[in-house]
């Protein structure tokens, strides 16, 4: 046999890998679309399923000329953070991942909405990445993996949605001091805007970067504690207002949070 039937049959060889990949995906996907099973079987099914999409997406990879080593990365983070229920809604876009047009395929992935929660005691921003018995979190503030029991988690952690729906806006407001009205404790360069749940959440705008959001736990500001912050006064509302809308505020600061997440050192040495 020559080089040239050797390499004939090595071609036929990755195009036989490749259908058996598609055939094997295109059958998960479908029973993903029809079939509801109990909690407990899901769990099992949707294990095996990002084992099938982990084949797929490292064949894919090796194929490619163009081996991003970040997107593969950050496909892998979110294929993870997604749970039993919400992984299905994102099957077609793992499935148009290839490793070709790198900018378009992150892109692709800012559709994919983040199970984010805000540590009512730290203000850290974290993502659920696993929830049983023991809780396994991406946490914002030491930008690594991170665990709490199920109990503690119930207890000190909100999710994102839920708060910003609940969150009265502040924007427009002076925050001070109940028992002493001249004192104003906004930081520099921050706005408060949201406050729910004895949380603040602040936003601070920068010139060169994304622009940043902070929550800060009531306990953090060194308010003594027998003391109730008071929004009051008027003062100009931060970027024209536009926090003002519950939506575009979420969506702000799920972006800024993805944003941060493409160059993380943690995801570029995450092992494959």
């Amino acid at each position: 046999m020559d080089n040239v039937d050797l390499e004939i049959e090595k071609i036929e060889e990755e195009l036989k890998k490749t259908r058996k990949l598609a055939k094997d995906f295109k059958k998960d996907l479908e029973k993903a679309r029809t079939i509801k099973l109990s909690e407990s079987k899901n769990k099992k099914y949707v294990v095996e399923l990002k084992k099938s999409l982990r084949k797929m997406l490292d064949y894919k990879y090796n194929q490619s000329n163009n081996k991003d080593d970040d997107l593969l990365n950050l496909v892998y983070f979110y294929l993870d953070v997604l749970d039993d229920k919400t992984i299905y809604n994102y099957l077609p876009i793992f499935d148009k991942i290839n490793f070709i047009n790198i900018k378009e395929e992150k892109d692709l992935l800012d559709k994919i909405d983040l199970p984010i929660y805000i540590n009512r005691l730290t203000g850290d921003i974290v993502i659920m990445k696993n929830k049983n018995d023991i809780v396994n979190l991406y946490s914002s503030i030491s930008k690594s993996e991170i665990e709490v029991s199920l109990e503690y988690f119930n207890n000190n952690y909100i999710s994102l949605k839920t708060y910003i729906e609940k969150a009265k806006y502040v924007g427009n407001k002076v925050v001070k001091f109940k028992s002493d009205e001249g004192l104003d404790i906004n930081f520099p360069y921050q706005d408060f805007i949201y406050y729910y749940d004895n949380l603040i959440l602040a936003f601070e705008h920068d010139e060169d970067e994304k622009d940043n959001f902070y929550f800060y736990p009531e306990a953090n500001l060194e308010v003594i504690s027998s003391v109730d912050l008071r929004f009051e006064g008027i003062k100009p509302d931060p970027v024209a207002g536009l926090f003002k809308n519950k939506d575009y505020t979420y969506q702000s600061i799920v972006s800024n949070f993805k944003h941060k997440l493409k160059d993380n050192e943690v995801l570029n040495s995450k092992k494959r």
